[in-house]
């Protein structure tokens, strides 16, 4: 059938069983929100999320007959498999290509973070409402991760989400001063959506930064290497007319 039963509930493959696990939006978001608390150790994160997503027997198991770094060895192949997070990779943020897909553009080029789960929380509510008449308080345990975030990246442009990412992401266009034609108000207009939408807090805003800063590390090298071969071209050009 076309339209299914939301699959909250799977299988996990880990060695040699099959793990029951839980794959409700809300349990993976209770998820995202404990592994932001930076006061705990990443290994401490993902030990400690294990518990939401498993059965009481489970636990059970994994605590009598299995050691701790088990439980994170579990955590690293699940969450890589089911919700599509690589905890071994290093990432600004890995929550954007959730649904925007792995686009980072070339050379694996850094990109801004554009949505942050907990902190765009209200307006990811208010827009499931809005397009859906989705009331997510009312989904939680019904409503699968993946058919959730195969509506949030669908959501219209009209709702205050995807307004949101789109200011984020929009760059000031540089000044136009003609004698017909000036962009003044264009750029004031982006500038005060940019700041309505501006990430609050340290750990977002930490993330903007780092990415803006590798981006032009990366323009600077790129030109840098322009440069150096433009002169090479031009030396070797006088070396052959001398020759």
């Amino acid at each position: 059938m076309f339209w299914h039963e939301p699959e909250t509930k799977a299988k996990q493959r880990w060695r040699d069983w099959e793990i029951d696990v839980d794959l409700s939006f809300d349990t993976v978001l209770r998820f995202i929100e404990l592994f932001q608390m930076n006061e705990l150790e990443k290994a401490d994160r993902l030990y400690h999320g294990f518990e939401l997503f498993v059965d009481e027997e489970t636990i059970q198991f994994f605590d009598e007959y299995l050691m701790s770094i088990d439980r994170i060895d579990f955590m690293i192949v699940f969450a890589k498999e089911k919700l599509g997070i690589d905890f071994m990779k290093e990432a600004s943020d890995q929550t954007s290509e959730l649904i925007e897909g792995d686009d980072t553009g070339s050379d694996d080029e850094p990109k801004p973070p554009s949505f942050d789960f907990i902190e765009d929380a209200s307006r990811i509510y208010s827009s499931f409402l809005k397009d859906y008449q989705i009331d997510l308080y009312e989904k939680r345990g019904s409503l699968s991760w993946a058919d959730f975030l195969s509506l949030l990246g669908d959501l219209s442009d009209e709702t205050e989400f995807k307004r949101a990412m789109h200011y984020r992401n929009k760059p000031i266009p540089a000044p136009i001063n003609e004698k017909h034609y000036s962009n003044k108000d264009e750029i004031n207009h982006i500038r005060a959506m940019k700041e309505r939408y501006a990430f609050k807090s340290e750990r977002m805003r930490q993330l903007v930064l780092k990415a803006q800063e590798e981006a032009s590390l990366r323009q600077l090298k790129n030109a840098s290497a322009i440069f150096r071969g433009a002169y090479e071209r031009k030396k070797k050009g006088v070396k052959s007319d001398g020759g």
